[in-house]
């Protein structure tokens, strides 16, 4: 992403373990951080899941954390409908892959 460091740390979620909002160098090859690239999280179904699930499973059911509107214009609803045509096709394989198994 092409934003200043200060916000790219406000989009960051350690609680999450980076399954949320951006990340760069978090992840690791061998022992060394990976800062060759950098990656961006979300879940394309639910912004903000219920605070039960949050808290019994953070890393795996965080808060979407997007940047705001006027510093990326459209990020978050672009992401929304890539995630969602993402889904409609791998409902649309599993279909195909349960008529095959049957």
């Amino acid at each position: 992403m092409s934003l200043p460091d200060e916000k790219l740390l406000e989009l960051e979620d350690e609680t999450s373990m980076y399954n949320a909002g951006w990340s760069l160098g978090k992840e690791k090859m061998g022992d060394t951080p990976d800062f060759g690239k950098g990656s961006f999280y979300f879940n394309p179904i639910l912004d903000d899941p219920s605070p039960e699930l949050r808290t019994a499973y953070p890393w795996a059911l965080p808060a979407n954390k997007w940047p705001a509107d006027q510093d990326i214009p459209g990020f978050r609803d672009n992401c929304k409908e890539l995630g969602l045509a993402m889904r409609l096709a791998a409902v649309g394989l599993a279909k195909h892959i349960d008529k095959l198994i049957a």
